[in-house]
């Protein structure tokens, strides 16, 4: 999404990122655990990792079958667990996480 870097660097996000994959652009549409599995590859195992996102089966349960932690977003499921109402609440979750 275009606007994703105004977006992050609005809220305070983009210092707490070291890179932004797309599926659009992986060859993998989500949940293929391929798209997470290459996203892990590419950063390294000492990387933290988190996947946010606003559908529960492509980006929660995708990310999540592959050990990446999960914040679903906007869309509330009872079987998520972890949720922000919308994306100013990412940072404190991440900070107050035990994964």
């Amino acid at each position: 999404m275009p606007e994703f870097d105004d977006i992050a660097a609005a809220l305070d996000l983009t210092p707490r990122m070291a890179a932004v994959f797309n599926s659009a652009w992986m060859g993998y549409e989500k949940p293929h655990p391929q798209i997470f599995r290459q996203v892990l590859a590419l950063l390294g195992d000492d990387s933290p990792t988190w996947m946010i996102g606003d559908n529960f089966t492509a980006d929660v349960q995708g990310a999540e079958v592959v050990g990446i932690p999960a914040i679903l977003v906007r869309k509330p499921n009872a079987e998520a667990r972890r949720f922000a109402a919308d994306l100013t609440q990412i940072s404190a979750i991440i900070e107050n996480a035990t994964v």
